[in-house]
Protein backbone atom coordinates (compact mmCIF):
# COMPACT_ATOMS: atom_id res chain seq x y z
CA UNK A 1 0.00 0.00 0.00
CA UNK A 2 1.26 3.45 -0.91
CA UNK A 3 0.91 5.83 1.78
CA UNK A 4 0.76 9.65 0.57
CA UNK A 5 2.30 12.23 2.70
CA UNK A 6 1.12 15.75 3.92
CA UNK A 7 3.54 18.78 4.21
CA UNK A 8 2.85 19.26 7.54
CA UNK A 9 3.96 15.26 8.60
CA UNK A 10 7.61 16.34 6.57
CA UNK A 11 7.94 19.13 8.29
CA UNK A 12 6.97 18.32 11.64
CA UNK A 13 9.84 15.11 10.69
CA UNK A 14 12.88 17.61 9.38
CA UNK A 15 12.33 20.73 11.68
CA UNK A 16 12.40 20.73 15.31
CA UNK A 17 8.57 20.49 16.13
CA UNK A 18 6.75 18.39 19.36
CA UNK A 19 5.68 15.26 17.44
CA UNK A 20 9.24 15.43 15.31
CA UNK A 21 11.08 12.29 17.29
CA UNK A 22 7.79 10.32 16.90
CA UNK A 23 7.38 11.18 12.91
CA UNK A 24 10.79 10.26 12.70
CA UNK A 25 10.58 7.45 14.32
CA UNK A 26 6.90 6.08 12.71
CA UNK A 27 8.79 7.12 8.96
CA UNK A 28 12.07 4.98 9.66
CA UNK A 29 9.44 1.99 10.29
CA UNK A 30 7.98 2.74 6.50
CA UNK A 31 9.17 0.99 3.83
CA UNK A 32 10.91 2.91 0.82
CA UNK A 33 8.50 3.11 -2.19
CA UNK A 34 5.68 2.56 0.06
CA UNK A 35 5.69 6.10 0.97
CA UNK A 36 4.68 8.90 -2.01
CA UNK A 37 4.34 12.98 -1.74
CA UNK A 38 3.73 15.06 -5.52
CA UNK A 39 5.19 17.93 -6.53
CA UNK A 40 2.77 20.28 -4.52
CA UNK A 41 4.20 18.58 -1.48
CA UNK A 42 7.65 19.70 -2.64
CA UNK A 43 6.32 23.31 -3.25
CA UNK A 44 4.48 23.47 -0.10
CA UNK A 45 7.33 21.83 1.76
CA UNK A 46 9.61 25.28 0.21
CA UNK A 47 7.18 27.75 1.48
CA UNK A 48 6.69 26.26 4.83
CA UNK A 49 10.29 26.32 5.30
CA UNK A 50 10.61 29.92 4.28
CA UNK A 51 7.58 31.02 6.65
CA UNK A 52 9.69 29.62 9.34
CA UNK A 53 13.02 31.09 8.05
CA UNK A 54 11.04 34.68 8.34
CA UNK A 55 9.58 34.28 11.38
CA UNK A 56 12.37 33.91 13.08
CA UNK A 57 11.39 30.42 14.19
CA UNK A 58 14.42 28.59 11.94
CA UNK A 59 18.39 29.83 11.18
CA UNK A 60 19.34 29.74 7.59
CA UNK A 61 21.58 26.17 8.88
CA UNK A 62 18.76 24.64 9.79
CA UNK A 63 16.40 25.60 6.50
CA UNK A 64 19.25 24.37 4.84
CA UNK A 65 19.70 21.08 6.28
CA UNK A 66 16.08 20.16 6.23
CA UNK A 67 15.90 20.82 2.51
CA UNK A 68 19.03 18.52 1.92
CA UNK A 69 16.93 15.83 3.81
CA UNK A 70 13.66 16.82 1.91
CA UNK A 71 15.92 16.43 -1.85
CA UNK A 72 17.30 13.01 -0.22
CA UNK A 73 14.23 11.40 0.87
CA UNK A 74 12.60 12.72 -2.18
CA UNK A 75 15.13 11.29 -4.80
CA UNK A 76 15.57 7.70 -2.91
CA UNK A 77 12.82 7.38 -0.84
CA UNK A 78 9.40 8.79 -1.65
CA UNK A 79 6.99 8.00 -4.94
CA UNK A 80 6.58 10.85 -6.62
CA UNK A 81 2.93 10.97 -7.40
CA UNK A 82 1.91 12.76 -10.69
CA UNK A 83 -0.78 15.41 -10.32
CA UNK A 84 -2.24 16.75 -13.44
CA UNK A 85 -5.20 19.28 -14.61
CA UNK A 86 -7.92 16.31 -14.17
CA UNK A 87 -6.52 16.48 -10.33
CA UNK A 88 -6.95 20.24 -10.06
CA UNK A 89 -10.23 20.32 -11.77
CA UNK A 90 -11.46 17.26 -9.14
CA UNK A 91 -10.27 19.26 -6.02
CA UNK A 92 -12.31 22.43 -7.45
CA UNK A 93 -15.01 20.19 -7.75
CA UNK A 94 -14.63 19.11 -4.16
CA UNK A 95 -14.40 22.76 -3.05
CA UNK A 96 -17.49 24.03 -4.63
CA UNK A 97 -19.11 20.54 -2.86
CA UNK A 98 -17.40 21.37 0.06
CA UNK A 99 -17.34 25.18 1.00
CA UNK A 100 -14.95 24.80 4.06
CA UNK A 101 -12.03 22.89 2.34
CA UNK A 102 -9.04 24.89 0.96
CA UNK A 103 -7.31 24.29 -2.36
CA UNK A 104 -4.38 22.29 -0.12
CA UNK A 105 -6.01 20.21 1.21
CA UNK A 106 -8.98 19.39 -1.89
CA UNK A 107 -5.65 18.61 -3.97
CA UNK A 108 -4.39 16.45 -1.36
CA UNK A 109 -7.25 14.54 -1.37
CA UNK A 110 -7.67 13.95 -4.73
CA UNK A 111 -4.00 12.65 -5.36
CA UNK A 112 -4.53 9.37 -4.88
CA UNK A 113 -7.80 9.98 -7.66
CA UNK A 114 -7.97 9.29 -11.58
CA UNK A 115 -9.77 12.04 -12.65
CA UNK A 116 -12.20 11.50 -15.54
CA UNK A 117 -11.60 13.83 -18.25
CA UNK A 118 -10.74 17.50 -18.34
CA UNK A 119 -14.47 19.21 -18.15
CA UNK A 120 -15.06 21.47 -15.52
CA UNK A 121 -18.99 20.27 -15.34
Amino acid sequence: MTLYHDTSLLISAMTREAATREIQDWLGKQQAGELAISWWVTAEFSSALSIKLRSGAMAVADRDAALAVFSHMSSATFAMLPLTAGHFTMAARFIWRYARVMTPNSVRATSGSQPRGQGWV
